[in-house]
Formats: C-alpha cells, structure tokens, sequence
C-alpha cells in the first residue's frame, strides 16, 4: 500500500475532514498546510501579518511558503511512515515540485480529488463560515477562492492527472460515504 496520499478539492469540499478520517483509519501523520497558515497568521510578527493580510483577501499563500512547508513535512518520516496531506500543492508549480520530491525519496503516492460543484462548494463555505468562523470563509472571500481555484489549483489537479496519480471521488455525498469511497479505492 502507498503511504503518502494528498487530498485535494475546491475550497469547502471536505479535504481536512477526509484527511483526518484516513488518518486515523491508517494512523498516518495528517499535514494541513492550511493549518500552518492559519497558526502562523495569528502571530504578531511581520510574516505573520503578511499571511493573515492574505488570509483575509481570500488568497492563496506564497507558493515558496507552501513548498517548504511539505518538504518540512517529510523530512524526518522514516520509508515507512505513513502521511497524509489536505491542500497540498494548490498551484501547478506546488504540485510539480511535490511529485519531484516524492519521487526523489521513493515514495510512491496516490492523490484524492474530492470532486464537489462550485454551488455546493459555496453552499459549505457559508454554512462553515457560521458554524466555525473560519476568518477566510468571508462572504466577500468565497468568489476570489473560487478564481483562484480556476486559476491555480485546478492546473495542479491536471497535472497530478497525468501524472496518473489522480483519484477522482464524489464529494457531493455524505461524508461517510466518501470516506467509504476513498478506502474502497486504498483496497480497505
């Protein structure tokens, strides 16, 4: 079995949420870059100030920041160390380097596209902006998420397809069922 998987989506498809049910199915390591971002913007210093600015405008963090932060990651894993990212590489570039990478340590991986429709994805985004104040969940933030989703992170879910590491999941159904889906794809 494969022990690096990296989910992928929209904004608002339930990538952490999927991430986190495989990791505790697998025990694997969960890794959310959004979670980095988020710890850092709450810092007081210059960068993370600069991170929350982005935060707040609904943009994507710098793809160098987003870089080092799965190679970070993956540093001190053993060859049989499991992990599992959520939201790991959002631009083409990202992606790329992260297949370079994986590919460098012989690390065999697979990525889970949880497909959702732009309606459904904006439909999850307003209900999680109520229930978990999530500051880039703004009404104002979801159309630029939106774009930036057209504009960078579908190109990076392109390239993982001809890769031919890419898994497409329907995430228009429950979360127990996707979950279900994903592990049916692992042979689990």
């Amino acid at each position: 079995m494969f022990n690096t998987f990296v989910i992928t989506g929209r904004p608002g498809s339930g990538k952490t949420v999927q991430a986190k049910l495989l990791a505790k199915e697998t025990e694997f390591i969960h890794f959310s870059p959004g979670d980095e971002y988020r710890e850092v913007a709450s810092r007081e210093t210059q960068f993370g100030l600069k991170i929350k600015e982005l935060i707040d405008d609904g943009d994507l963090g710098p793809e160098w920041f987003s870089i080092y932060l799965f190679q970070k990651a993956v540093l001190d894993l053993s060859d049989t160390d499991g992990i599992i990212f959520s939201g790991t590489g959002r631009r083409k570039d990202e992606a790329e380097c992260f297949h370079n990478v994986m590919s460098w340590l012989s690390r065999r991986y697979s990525v889970f596209n949880i497909v959702v429709s732009e309606k459904e994805s904006s439909k999850r985004l307003s209900l999680r902006r109520t229930k978990e104040n999530r500051e880039d969940d703004e009404e104002k933030d979801i159309p630029i998420r939106m774009n930036k989703y057209k504009m960078h992170t579908k190109l990076a879910i392109d390239f993982f397809r001809s890769a031919g590491v890419l898994i497409d999941i329907d995430g228009e159904q429950s979360i127990e069922e996707v979950h279900k889906d994903i592990l049916k794809e692992l042979g689990m």
